[in-house]
């Protein structure tokens, strides 16, 4: 005798939810402590607005804005930066990027170069938040400065971002549908 047991759809949405918030916490920690290790003159990508995109675009707009949020409020904890500069500026990404959101599309989008595009965009206007909040307008131009760390940073974060995008592409063989 066999027995056909399917788990509950909140069950599924609770350990989805679980999965997301580990890997979150994980990324963060990793971000604060070792990403100096791949940093290049002083430019770094952001490895959690990478994980922040991907799940707006898989989960949607409003999802996709409160993980930005939290994750954002995660970083801000965990760095002890200025108190809601990260959790501001990941959640108008993330909600930017929720936009892009196709119900029963996901993996197409995130297996394609629109992703990058979508990531590369909401990096810039990420980083355009984040760092207004650092810049001192009388030593700096914002323009000079946004081009250094912001455009930079955002192309840098893009190109590691063609790593999850090769790991949902089934032409490589990594996950199937």
């Amino acid at each position: 005798m066999k027995f056909n047991y399917e788990i509950p759809k909140l069950d599924k949405d609770i350990y989805r939810y679980s999965i997301y918030i580990g890997v979150a916490i994980l990324i963060s920690i990793l971000e604060f402590t070792t990403i100096n290790l791949i940093e290049i003159e002083g430019i770094k990508p952001d490895i959690l607005l990478i994980f922040c995109v991907w799940i707006s675009l898989k989960e949607g707009r409003f999802k996709g804005t409160i993980f930005g949020f939290a994750n954002g409020l995660i970083l801000d904890f965990i760095s002890m930066t200025v108190m809601g500069t990260n959790a501001f500026a990941k959640t108008v990404a993330s909600f930017f990027a929720g936009t892009f959101h196709q119900e029963g599309k996901e993996n197409i989008l995130l297996k394609s170069i629109n992703f990058l595009v979508i990531l590369f965009i909401t990096s810039v206007i990420h980083n355009t938040i984040y760092y207004f909040f650092y810049i001192n307008v009388i030593e700096e131009e914002f323009i000079d400065f946004l081009t250094t760390y912001g455009i930079a940073s955002s192309i840098y974060t893009t190109v590691l971002g063609t790593i999850p995008m090769l790991w949902v592409n089934k032409k490589f063989g990594y996950l199937k549908d």
